[in-house]
């Protein structure tokens, strides 16, 4: 092979890499803000950064969500458009609930009632329908069910997580010594 063509393929591979890291630190800093978000607001985080997450608390969702999994959540623009079937974040005011420390649910729409802007749940593992699943105001949904990450891959993802963002900052120090020691040495 010509000799000419390896720093080529040598700096499109650095190009690349430096497209991912810069996606990865993106990533990185979206879910930072989304954990700052959570801790001072966690009802009002999907309306601005479009998505959210949470550890499901029960198992009234089960066998589809089971207790410990974590629920990713995305942005309602319109709450009328829920259908029966749709599975949904919404706030309880329910005092029997908060003493135990409840105060957000998921569970399974069964109607949408338009006019009175209400909609009614269910626990998919639940018999029937409890006092605090009918008649929740537009006001109390938080945010519409997006994706489930089981529970038995959690631990696998968060080491995943830390190594990769060690790793990432490892190679931060690293370009900001290189470059700063050398500045032709800037690789974009």
């Amino acid at each position: 092979m010509n000799r000419n063509v390896w720093p080529k393929i040598k700096k499109f591979f650095n190009v690349l890499k430096n497209c991912l890291f810069i996606f990865l630190y993106a990533l990185l800093f979206y879910l930072t803000l989304i954990q700052i978000s959570n801790f001072i607001n966690p009802t009002r985080t999907v309306d601005y950064l479009f998505f959210n997450f949470f550890e499901v608390a029960s198992s009234s969702m089960e066998p589809g969500i089971k207790k410990s999994d974590k629920v990713i959540l995305k942005r309602i623009h319109d709450r009328k458009t829920l259908q029966p079937g749709d599975i949904i974040y919404f706030e309880t005011s329910d005092p029997s609930l908060q003493s135990i420390g409840i105060k957000r649910i998921i569970h399974r729409v069964v109607k949408n009632d338009k006019q009175n802007e209400e909609i009614t749940t269910h626990g998919d593992n639940n018999e029937k329908i409890a006092p605090f699943e009918r008649q929740i105001p537009y006001k109390d949904v938080i945010a519409e069910h997006f994706y489930t990450i089981p529970n038995q891959y959690i631990q696998k993802l968060n080491i995943i997580f830390w190594f990769g963002f060690i790793y990432m900052i490892i190679e931060l120090f690293y370009k900001i010594i290189y470059v700063k020691n050398d500045p032709k040495n800037i690789i974009l």
